[in-house]
């Protein structure tokens, strides 16, 4: 059991230090256009860590915000599989997403093989990064438009190729990491439910 937490841990807080690292990286980059140097605000490599664990918290409460998954869109299949949820777990005036939470928490302690906490952790590592490049994105859009159109009216406009090449890289990623995010979040409720008849048929087969 001990060693199952573990894993439920180690998956947890590399999704938030992975995807605070890729945050504070940028950040540290865009602070520098307005003058400020992240690396001479923090001491040693704890505050750095913090820092990073910190961040990586931030995305994740940012994608909580902005990104709403259809948590109540079930196939027929899926729902016919909730049904003997509810059955099981007897909560028959449970909806189908309040059973699937149930079941989903019942599946993280019966999976053995760790899928259903992998796929969750997978899922929050993508997202985390579709919010941090869609941030970034941001930043390069209107850095590039503040040059050009504000700094024209001074006489002194400029077309900044390196953020303009930011947005080019930037975008595209965000649309990948928002695709992975997606599968990985239907592969959660798939492990779940899963999980869920495995489980059982290998308890009516008299193995568990």
């Amino acid at each position: 059991m001990s060693d199952f937490i573990n894993k439920i841990s180690l998956y947890d807080q590399l999704s938030f230090i992975v995807v605070g690292g890729i945050f504070y990286a940028f950040l540290s980059y865009d602070l520098l256009y307005f003058g400020l140097d992240l690396e001479k605000l923090l001491n040693n490599a704890f505050e750095v860590g913090v820092a990073i664990y910190f961040l990586g918290h931030v995305a994740q409460a940012i994608a909580n915000v902005f990104i709403k998954e259809k948590k109540g869109a079930f196939s027929p299949s899926q729902q016919e599989i909730l049904d003997k949820v509810k059955q099981h777990f007897s909560i028959p005036n449970h909806s189908y997403p309040e059973a699937f939470g149930i079941c989903y928490l019942w599946a993280v302690g019966a999976d053995k093989t760790g899928h259903v906490t992998e796929m969750n952790a997978k899922y929050g590592l993508y997202r985390g990064w579709l919010v941090i490049l869609s941030l970034q994105s941001i930043f390069y859009a209107g850095t590039l438009v503040y040059e050009l159109f504000i700094f024209h009216y001074r006489g002194i406009g400029q077309f900044n190729m390196a953020y303009f090449t930011g947005i080019l890289f930037t975008i595209p990623l965000s649309i990948l990491m928002l695709n992975r995010s997606r599968r990985f979040f239907k592969l959660i409720g798939e492990k779940t439910l899963q999980t869920f008849l495995i489980s059982n048929i290998q308890k009516d087969e008299g193995k568990i």
